[in-house]
């Protein structure tokens, strides 16, 4: 039932078979070093997490049995993904109701599922409703911009493969690029 999803051409070229029929090239251990590296970390690579950097690979048209595995590894070993993570170092505890002083009166709050975000309410009158999704595009490409670069002076010279980075990375929602979206 495996062997079924593979094709070999007359070459000897062995490829994968996805369920919407995309032809996904086999690779070896040392190529697949590679392909994982230039993806991840090279010239537009947004050091994306394991489940992102595999879809991303795929999308490239390469496939190894122990893909997702050797992501998570290499994803855990990336010296400016750790450094750059967003993580949580308290652990979550019960909410209290409090009322706000006179100055932060004008907050508000707003709960997307188990997120919650506060913000000030002054926003632009063309479309303040877009306030929240550019703050959140600009933060994620100010992340990426950090992975690129050893300094702030470099971050003129690398905005372009950061946004191109951040342009090309599948999102979870829609499960497309925002490139492939425009």
């Amino acid at each position: 039932m495996l062997a079924a999803q593979f094709i070999k051409t007359d070459d000897g070229q062995l490829y994968k078979k996805t369920a919407q029929g995309v032809l996904l090239r086999c690779i070896d251990k040392s190529t697949s070093e590679k392909v994982m590296e230039e993806v991840h970390d090279g010239e537009c690579g947004p050091h994306m997490n394991a489940h992102m950097l595999a879809h991303k690979i795929m999308r490239l048209g390469y496939y190894w049995t122990t893909m997702k595995a050797d992501c998570r590894k290499y994803v855990r070993h990336c010296h400016n993904c750790q450094i750059f993570a967003n993580v949580q170092h308290v652990p979550p505890l019960m909410l209290y109701t409090m009322t706000s002083p006179w100055p932060f009166s004008t907050w508000g709050i707003d709960i997307i599922g188990k997120k919650l975000k506060i913000k000030h309410h002054k926003s632009s009158p063309y479309r303040p409703q877009t306030n929240g999704a550019v703050k959140a595009a600009n933060k994620t490409v100010a992340t990426i911009l950090r992975k690129m670069t050893d300094n702030y002076r470099e971050w003129p010279e690398k905005i372009p493969f950061a946004l191109w980075r951040y342009m090309t990375s599948i999102r979870i929602a829609t499960e497309a690029t925002p490139y492939y979206l425009v």
